[in-house]
C-alpha cells in the first residue's frame, strides 16, 4: 500500500529529508529508496540520522545543532566522513526549516519522512512547512502522504488506487474545484473525505488546503492529524480573542503558539522571547516555537485570532543561559568533516 500511495502522486523527489519523528517501518523507507536508479541528495536533518544509521543509508549531509544525532554512530565510518553543518541552538528557525531552505530547489519536489510523532509542536510545525511550499514538499508516514496545495500551486492530478483522500483547511477561507464542482471551506473545522477510484483533478482557487492521502480512513495519521488540530488535552490548551490567561509552569519548560486559521495578535509576560510591540502578531510564517518559561507562570493577553498551545514536558533551562536571537537566521554555522 506504500507504494499505492506513492503511485497515486508521481512525484519525481529531488532531495529526501530525514527529521526526528516517528519512523515506524525502515523496510518501506529502504525499499522505496532502492526503486531509484539514481538515488536524490538524502539530507538527514539532526536526529534523522539515527534513522539513517539504522537502515544502513549514507546521507549526503547531516543538518542540526546535533542535540538529537547520536554522536558514536556520527564518529564511526563511513559517517565521520560526512559533511556536517553544525547549527547553533538559538536560533528563529528548527534544524528542518533551516535544512528545507538550504537543500530544498524552488519549482521541485522533496520528500520528508519522520516529520510525525514524539513532539506534538514540532509536528505542527511541520504542518505549516508544507504551507510554505505547496505542492513541494511531500510528508511520507507508512499509511499516508500529506501535501498542501495553494493559489499559487493550485492543482493536482491523482489516481486514488482505492486511497482515502481528505480535504483539511488550514489557514484562512478556501476554495477548491474537485473535478470541476465547487467547495468551500469556511471554518477550521471543516474537511471533507473522498473514497473514489477515479483520477481525481484539485484546483484550489482561493487560500490554500492540506491534502492527506491515506489507505483508508482509519489510518494513524488522519487521526493523529484530526486530534492534533481539534482535540484539547492537559498539555494542549486554545487560547481565545480578548481573553488573559496565566499559564502554570516550570522553570525552563518549553512552550510553543500556533495561529489557527489566521492570525493572532497577543503580548506575553514570562517567556524567554516574550512577544509584544513590533513583534505582537503570529502568522503562517512567524510562529512561537520551543520556547521557555522563564519562571512558575506565563501570562498570555490575547487580543485578536485563536491560539493553539503547547505546554510540552521538556524542562530546557539551558535555553535561559543562552543569547536572545539576533535577525539573522542562524546564529552560528560551521562545516565539520
Amino acid at each position: 500500500m506504500f507504494f499505492l500511495l506513492i503511485q497515486s502522486l508521481q512525484i519525481d523527489p529531488q532531495a529526501i529529508f530525514f527529521a526526528n519523528g516517528e519512523i515506524s517501518d525502515c523496510s518501506k523507507v529502504t525499499s522505496y529508496l532502492e526503486s531509484f536508479e539514481e538515488t536524490p541528495p538524502l539530507i538527514a536533518v539532526d536526529g534523522g540520522f539515527n534513522y539513517c544509521y539504522q537502515m544502513n543509508i549514507t546521507p549526503t549531509v547531516i543538518v542540526g545543532d546535533m542535540d538529537s544525532a547520536n554522536p558514536l554512530w556520527m564518529s564511526s565510518p563511513p559517517y565521520n566522513g560526512i559533511e556536517k553543518i553544525l547549527l547553533d541552538r538559538a536560533k528563529d528557525c528548527t534544524d528542518l526549516g533551516f535544512a528545507l531552505e538550504t537543500y530544498h530547489r524552488p519549482k521541485t519536489t522533496s520528500v520528508l519522512f519522520g516529520a510525525f510523532g514524539y513532539r506534538p509542536d514540532h509536528s505542527l510545525y511541520n504542518l505549516y512547512l508544507l504551507l510554505k511550499y505547496p505542492k513541494e514538499l511531500f510528508l511520507f508516514t507508512e499509511d499516508a502522504v500529506l501535501f498542501a496545495l495553494s493559489e499559487t500551486h493550485p492543482d493536482m492530478l491523482i489516481h486514488p488506487h482505492h486511497l482515502h483522500l481528505t480535504l483539511f483547511p488550514f489557514y484562512g477561507k478556501s476554495r477548491v474545484l474537485l473535478n470541476d464542482q465547487p467547495i468551500e471551506f469556511e471554518q477550521f473545522n471543516q474537511h471533507l473525505e473522498i473514497s473514489s477510484n477515479e483520477e481525481l483533478t484539485i484546483r484550489v482557487t482561493q487560500g490554500e488546503v492540506l491534502v492527506l492521502l491515506a489507505n483508508n480512513s482509519s489510518s494513524p495519521a488522519y487521526h493523529f492529524l484530526a486530534s492534533l488540530l481539534h482535540t484539547p488535552s492537559e498539555n494542549r490548551v486554545f487560547l481565545e480573542a480578548n481573553q488573559h490567561y496565566e499559564l502554570q509552569t516550570q522553570v525552563g519548560q518549553t512552550l510553543s503558539l500556533f495561529p489557527l486559521f489566521s492570525h493572532a495578535v497577543l503580548e506575553t509576560h514570562g517567556l524567554k522571547w516574550d512577544l509584544g510591540g513590533a513583534f505582537d502578531t503570529l502568522d503562517k510564517n512567524f510562529l512561537s516555537l520551543s520556547n521557555v518559561s522563564e519562571g512558575e507562570k506565563v501570562e498570555i493577553q490575547m487580543k485578536e485570532g485563536r491560539i493553539l498551545c503547547f505546554l510540552t514536558d521538556k524542562i530546557d533551562e539551558e535555553m535561559l543561559s543562552l543569547e536572545d536571537l539576533t535577525s539573522t537566521r542562524v546564529l552560528t554555522k560551521a562545516s565539520d568533516r
